[in-house]
């Protein structure tokens, strides 16, 4: 069994997101991804 623990940090998720896509997260990466959240740019200056 494997068990996956997300944060519910807004800033630690971006953070984690940001890190695992080196900031390149397109916005159709987004829309795939995360259908229910607006596009907007989080990774700038990380």
């Amino acid at each position: 069994m494997t068990a996956r623990v997300w944060t519910l940090n807004p800033a630690r998720a971006a953070d984690y997101a940001c890190d695992r896509t080196a900031g390149v997260l397109t916005r159709a990466d987004r829309e795939e991804r995360l259908p229910r959240l607006g596009y907007r740019e989080v990774c700038g200056g990380r």
